[in-house]
């Protein structure tokens, strides 16, 4: 069995002590676990604002680098773009009476790789949005 140096080094990698593994393991699962937190933040509308979240990971980018806030950062961009889309799509909506959909619909679309897994489920339309 390889030591860990040992496949640090056939990556090209430098030699870092287990301290250091452990170090850096902690620090992926703060990340993921930040993750979370920001994406339950964003999708519950739960954030003060978008300045704000985009303020701390400003901070956390200075003293974690961009690799590791780069999907939150994304998850932030996100939202920002949806808002756009749906005032965008609300103006339409109001200027072409005859495209109203007659229920109040909000679509937001998220980029896979930016956001946390979770569980899949069927989607139940309500009849009024199915067409026969």
């Amino acid at each position: 069995m390889q030591s860990n140096n040992a496949i640090l080094k056939a990556y090209g990698l430098p030699d870092l002590q287990v301290t250091d593994i452990a170090l850096l393991r902690l620090a992926v699962l703060a990340q993921k676990t930040d993750t979370k937190k920001l994406a339950r933040r964003l999708l519950f509308d739960e954030s003060t604002s978008d300045d704000h979240e985009r303020s701390i990971l400003t901070k956390s980018r200075q003293q974690c680098g961009r690799q590791f806030i780069s999907k939150m950062e994304g998850m932030v961009t996100d939202l920002t773009l949806a808002r756009e889309n749906q005032t965008n799509f609300e103006e339409y909506l109001n200027s072409n009476p005859h495209a109203n959909p007659r229920m109040d619909l909000t679509i937001t679309v998220l980029t896979t790789g930016f956001w946390p897994s979770y569980k899949s489920f069927d989607l139940n339309l309500p009849a009024e949005m199915v067409r026969e």
